[in-house]
């Protein structure tokens, strides 16, 4: 019986604990380049269109164009709300969401890039999560979940070559911490058979006592 009720407890606490959301405000600044996910201080990509431009991964003040880091954990859901452009731009007078632009060849210095190329609305918000298999995505108001292995999502805008001159970004927060509906399931489950078994329990006590 005492191990049933701490059972009983425990999924309850654990019930409560996950639907606890919390919720992050976060600013993606212009100049986060998104191939510097995942990069180490010191890492750097080299454009070779059209005047090879590098971009760097923590160096200083002035030269930091890494990605926005969010800690994650897999099947996490993830809402995105507020999304606000803030003038993002590849250049001062070049700001607000555009059409789709590609990715230019570049050379990696210090790390192995997550992204190799892409096609997508220059100035946007994307995402990219540290999985095997990266896809980068434009990020807007909704709700995702978090791939199964990914530790942590990256918030870049969309450039084709040298972020580091950039204007501008994007304000955002990010709701975290409530389990997939496969989780909840499983509570459920978990909460059902801790009441079966308490009355399954009750029962045996009173046959007993009746047979004696």
């Amino acid at each position: 019986m005492k191990i049933l009720l701490i059972a009983a407890v425990s999924a309850l606490t654990l019930m409560g604990g996950a639907a606890g959301a919390a919720t992050t405000n976060l600013f993606v600044p212009g100049t986060a380049d998104p191939v510097l996910a995942g990069a180490p201080a010191g890492a750097s990509v080299t454009y070779s269109s059209p005047g090879y431009d590098t971009d760097y991964a923590a160096v200083g003040s002035n030269m930091n164009e890494s990605p926005v880091s969010f800690a994650v954990t897999g099947g996490e859901k993830l809402t995105f709300s507020n999304v606000t452009d803030e003038g993002a731009g590849n250049c001062s007078g070049c700001t607000s969401v555009g059409p789709p632009i590609s990715l230019a060849p570049f050379a990696a210095s210090g790390f192995t890039p997550l992204v190799t190329n892409f096609t997508l609305p220059i100035n946007g918000l994307v995402g990219l999560f540290n999985t095997t298999s990266p896809t980068l995505f434009s990020v807007s108001n909704g709700t995702i979940f978090a791939p199964t292995g990914a530790t942590e999502l990256y918030l870049g805008t969309v450039d084709g070559w040298q972020w580091n001159n950039n204007v501008g970004g994007y304000n955002l927060s990010i709701t975290a911490g409530v389990p997939e509906p496969a989780t909840w399931a499983m509570l459920a489950l978990g909460l059902g058979a801790v009441g079966f078994s308490l009355r399954m329990n009750r029962r045996n006590a009173a046959l007993a006592a009746t047979a004696a």
